[in-house]
């Protein structure tokens, strides 16, 4: 989705010119706190109608994204107000960013390339790059969303 490149690279922007903050410091997920990703959670129920899996390749990492056919104007939504944000990052604002915003544009300032593409039911995104050393940390940051999720997951089962 063009969005996610859009927000990539405003992300890497402005974390270009932000006070670093190491990843490990930070929630990893922040949804409620996070200037970015608490949009995905304007419509009630979408993260509920939606997966998000990612998965490493020799080169880098593809994510799958499905979303509900009920929730896709929601997810738009979402995705349009996420790349607003980035875009004000871009722009000097100061916003907070968990663990997993921040590493995405970390990741780009770094050299990984995102390529987003529409499916019928989401959305496919890759992250790639032919230093090793990039590929290393997209392969470290899909292993911490990963488990990050799985953290999510087994919280919400237990509820």
């Amino acid at each position: 989705m063009r969005s996610l490149i859009v927000l990539s690279l405003c992300l890497s922007t402005a974390l270009a010119f932000a006070p670093s903050r190491a990843e490990e410091e930070l929630p990893w997920f922040d949804m409620e706190k996070c200037g970015i990703c608490s949009h995905m959670l304007v419509e009630e129920g979408m993260l509920e109608h939606m997966t998000w899996n990612h998965y490493p390749f020799a080169a880098g990492m593809f994510t799958v994204t499905t979303v509900a056919p009920d929730y896709a104007a929601a997810y738009k939504t979402a995705c349009a107000k996420m790349e607003e944000a980035g875009e004000k990052l871009a722009k000097g604002d100061e916003m907070y960013l968990c663990g997993h915003c921040s590493s995405h544009g970390h990741l780009m300032m770094g050299g990984a390339k995102a390529e987003s593409f529409q499916t019928e039911a989401g959305e496919l995104t890759t992250f790639s790059s032919t230093d090793p050393e990039v590929i290393a940390r997209i392969h470290a940051h899909v292993e911490k969303t990963k488990a990050a999720m799985a953290e999510m997951e087994a919280g919400s089962s237990a509820e």
